[in-house]
């Protein structure tokens, strides 16, 4: 069984993230303390603006009490590290997890369908031999009988034959894709859209977490994302991650990201001198033009 390292494990939850920015307004607020002592030895604080920072203090204060309760609350929650690294480590094994079994099943029917349709073909060629055969013995389409029973011939191509020997008869059988519908009805009742079996492997994935981890830090706000907070491609795709990088918003700080791409271009707003066309460019300018938009509506409907 595939051992995670152990001792490693970080809660991050909205509890959590709601304690951080709490403690961030605290700690904000304390700073703003030694301005006002200092605004205050200088004569100049107000006694309402002293009541006021008193007040914003105070809750957040309180704020910080309550949000450091509930995230000890939910990490309390938590089993012991070893027994969840151990429970996560299993799951990575589980061979019932794979696609696997499912991936050969519908090899399997789909090679079924293949020998329903080839059995039909089989049966509606030794039909059509059975009309040679019996027309090469002289018999005529209708008229003959034998011990009692009429044989009638009805032929009409190799999917619409029929034999009639009194009162039983053999005939082909068309397609069999109405039969194959009505036995897996119960089971494509339930699909709503095309999905090809080939991207069954993309349902387990476990892999991944076991790979090499590339890692940034951020060195400025971006995404709802703080400067400092580190992202990595459990998240994020690597050509993410390496966009930002390779456009100063990020340091890399572990693991591979791709060169930045040559046919790669980047358009700074109001530059268009690598354009062969620049008075089409949408610049930050020209983007909430009402003039330029009406032009475009009238020139696509004069055209039309």
């Amino acid at each position: 069984m595939t051992k995670i390292q152990k001792h490693t494990i970080d809660l991050r939850s909205p509890r959590t993230e709601a304690l951080e920015a709490a403690e961030a307004e605290f700690e904000n607020l304390t700073a703003q303390t030694d301005t006002l002592k200092a605004s205050a030895l200088a004569g100049n604080l107000r006694a309402e603006t002293l009541a006021a920072h008193t007040d914003h203090l105070n809750l957040a204060t309180m704020r910080v009490d309550a949000a450091r309760h509930a995230a000890e609350a939910e990490l309390n929650n938590l089993a012991d590290r070893n027994t969840i690294a151990d429970a996560i480590a299993e799951l990575l094994d589980d061979p019932a997890l794979t696609t696997t079994p499912i991936e050969d099943a519908i090899s399997r029917l789909r090679q079924a369908l293949e020998d329903v349709t080839t059995a039909n073909e089989t049966r509606n060629s030794a039909i059509a031999g059975w009309v040679t055969r019996l027309r090469e013995l002289g018999i005529p389409d209708t008229g003959l009988t034998v011990n009692g029973d009429e044989i009638h011939i009805q032929s009409a191509g190799p999917t619409g034959t029929t034999i009639t020997i009194g009162g039983g008869r053999v005939s082909t059988i068309g397609s069999v894709a109405e039969y194959v519908r009505h036995t897996t009805q119960a089971l494509s009742d339930g699909a709503r859209m095309a999905v090809d079996p080939a991207t069954l492997p993309s349902s387990d994935t476990r892999g991944r977490a076991l790979s090499d981890i590339t890692s940034i830090r951020l060195l400025k706000d971006l995404g709802g994302n703080k400067a400092g907070t580190v992202l990595t491609n459990r998240t994020h795709l690597v050509s993410v991650l390496a966009r930002m990088v390779h456009n100063g918003n990020a340091e890399l700080i572990d693991g591979e990201i791709p060169e930045p791409s040559k046919y790669e271009r980047t358009f700074i707003p109001g530059d268009t001198s690598r354009l062969p066309d620049p008075q089409h460019v949408t610049t930050f300018a020209n983007m909430h033009d009402d003039t330029i938009v009406e032009k475009a509506v009238t020139a696509a409907f004069r055209d039309r």
